[in-house]
């Protein structure tokens, strides 16, 4: 599956240094997963829908040096439990987002971009179940469907805490958001903005920085 920079924004800028334990919803190949094991010491869980997604999953993180504290599991995240586990201190995830488009033909690629498999509510309930008193979910969603998500996730105990808007360049409209969600109500939610391209394809400082941990030729 194509890798975006808006999927590496997310891995790069989600807080992790000091979270014991992180949950990658939808992790697909794990990206993610990868990213935040690297500047951390958490052992992460990484829950992948579809079997071949999962699959190879699995296998990168066996070619990574933090296999040892990588996990996969191939299951739904509707019904995946966290048992006796505490909760975890991050989840992060780049769920589907194609709520009306039309479906795609291929299956996995349909799975990993359409809300069919897994919509906002039932995200929004699954982070809740997941996530502990005092941790953090870090959530990918399109600009236009941000609202739906916090929408959906009235009455499940989660409260936007701070939102980071995505723009492709200056002079372009945010197309991303990235929305910081804790147990805990903030009175007034931080806002702040990622600026990618000074002028395409030239990455801004910011970005540059972010990225260059992870980007060999950067």
């Amino acid at each position: 599956m194509k890798v975006t920079t808006d999927a590496c924004l997310l891995g790069a800028v989600a807080e992790v240094k000091h979270s014991k334990a992180i949950l990658d919803i939808g992790a697909g190949t794990g990206l993610l997963s990868l990213m935040v094991a690297q500047r951390s010491k958490a052992n992460i869980t990484a829950i992948e829908l579809d079997p071949a997604s999962a699959q190879q999953c699995r296998y990168n993180f066996t070619q990574s040096p933090w296999q040892e504290r990588l996990s996969v599991i191939q299951q739904a995240i509707q019904t995946f439990s966290v048992g006796n586990h505490p909760g975890f201190d991050t989840i992060i995830t780049n769920p589907p987002f194609f709520e009306k488009s039309t479906t795609a033909s291929d299956t996995q690629k349909t799975m990993a971009r359409h809300t069919s498999s897994l919509n906002y509510y039932d995200l929004a309930l699954s982070i809740a179940h997941c996530l502990n008193h005092n941790g953090s979910a870090w959530i990918l969603l399109p600009a236009d469907s941000h609202s739906h998500f916090i929408t959906a996730s009235t009455n499940t105990g989660l409260y936007v805490n701070q939102i980071v808007r995505v723009r492709s360049s200056p002079k372009h409209r945010e197309h991303r958001h990235i929305l910081v969600m804790r147990k805990q109500p903030a009175r007034n939610p931080h806002h702040t903005e990622l600026i990618i391209y000074q002028k395409h394809p030239v990455y801004t400082e910011q970005v540059h920085q972010l990225l260059q941990p992870y980007y060999l030729y950067l």
